[in-house]
């Protein structure tokens, strides 16, 4: 049943998304995941995160931040270099009593941000290929008939000595 914050429609899918994203945190972590030790079951605890985040952003849009992004942002920045890792800057914000959820949407991010990461990291691109394949591994050229793509000697076929250190060159 999906949400109604303040006259705001939230679905059912987002929620579903913020339990998954909780219940994925807690596999790769150790200890008592954050709802049990509330006291609430994940479903509950996912609702309250999602309808606390909605507040929040009602909030926001509503007054707008009194102090700009870019204050706010050095500021962070600044703090963050105060601490020796990653783990000390957030247990220094629970400390502060500030709720600290690392890695939400995380694997998602980096989906969408594949393009990005790939030069920065690699040096190259991210190519993405979508085709139909038959059984026997052929795809249809667009007139009709049959074309195997295979390796380097398609690329070859495509472009004489300059074969794609990722497997295949989809350009022609």
């Amino acid at each position: 049943m999906a949400l109604s914050i303040n006259g705001e429609r939230v679905e059912d899918g987002f929620s579903e998304q913020v339990r998954r994203q909780l219940a994925d945190q807690h596999g790769s972590g150790n200890g008592i995941p954050e709802w049990e030790a509330l006291g609430k079951d994940i479903e509950t605890f996912a609702r309250d995160m999602v309808i606390a985040q909605v507040l929040i952003r009602q909030e926001a849009a509503a007054n707008g931040p009194s102090v700009p992004s870019k204050d706010i942002d050095q500021e962070m920045k600044r703090i963050r270099e105060e601490h020796e890792s990653k783990e000390a800057y957030q247990e220094r914000l629970r400390e502060a009593g500030i709720e600290v959820l690392a890695g939400v949407l995380d694997a998602e991010a980096r989906w969408l941000h594949a393009g990005h990461l790939l030069r920065v990291t690699e040096g190259r691109p991210f190519v993405q290929l979508k085709l139909a394949v038959s059984a026997d591994g052929l795809i249809a050229p667009g007139a009709g008939g049959k074309q195997r793509f295979v390796g380097v000697e398609w690329n070859r076929s495509l472009a004489p000595g300059a074969t794609a250190a990722f497997g295949f060159c989809a350009e022609r």
